[in-house]
């Protein structure tokens, strides 16, 4: 072979191995930007991440606290509802009553209300009266239970029924 040969395939194999190590290069400049952009990409999401959960944090937050006021509210409403059957005289009272043993259930059932105001009741009598009344803005008297019996209209005879009838167009209580 000659040098001329020699030359020319030896300058072949550089430019062959400049090829590949250039293609390789590329390959790795590619692989290198798409690692870039997703690890740009996974911080953007991990900041909006970041930001959703502190919102909804603070939303929970919000909403427990907002929860637990309407809890204190219904069982004010319930403890006034009980210290006004027992009979205190005066509605603002009821904010003297212990409320610690009090306890209000997920579906707002409330337990404990007529405890404490027996209890309080027991403690302070001069604060009720012996009346038990409707509401704390009037003086009426809770009516007595009646006895309710259901009637059939097909149990009836004609002359009852007609009664009963006239009865309830009248207004009265059967």
């Amino acid at each position: 072979m000659t040098d001329e040969a020699k030359t020319k395939e030896e300058g072949a194999k550089v430019t062959k191995e400049q090829r590949e190590t250039a293609s390789l290069s590329a390959k790795d400049i590619r692989y290198r930007e798409r690692h870039n952009n997703t690890v740009a990409e996974f911080e953007q999401y991990k900041i909006a991440a970041e930001k959703e959960k502190e919102t909804l944090s603070s939303t929970v937050t919000n909403l427990s606290k907002e929860q637990q006021m309407v809890k204190d509210r219904y069982i004010d409403a319930e403890m006034k509802a009980a210290a006004v059957a027992a009979g205190i005289t005066d509605a603002d009272l009821v904010k003297l009553i212990a409320k610690d043993k009090i306890a209000i259930g997920d579906d707002f059932s409330v337990t404990g209300t007529e405890e404490a105001v027996q209890e309080f009741k027991a403690k302070k009598p001069h604060f009720f009266g012996t009346e038990k009344k409707v509401a704390s803005s009037t003086n009426a008297k809770v009516p007595e239970k009646e006895v309710v019996t259901k009637v059939y209209a097909k149990d009836l005879t004609d002359g009852d029924f007609e009664l009963k009838m006239r009865q309830l167009k009248s207004g009265q209580r059967l």
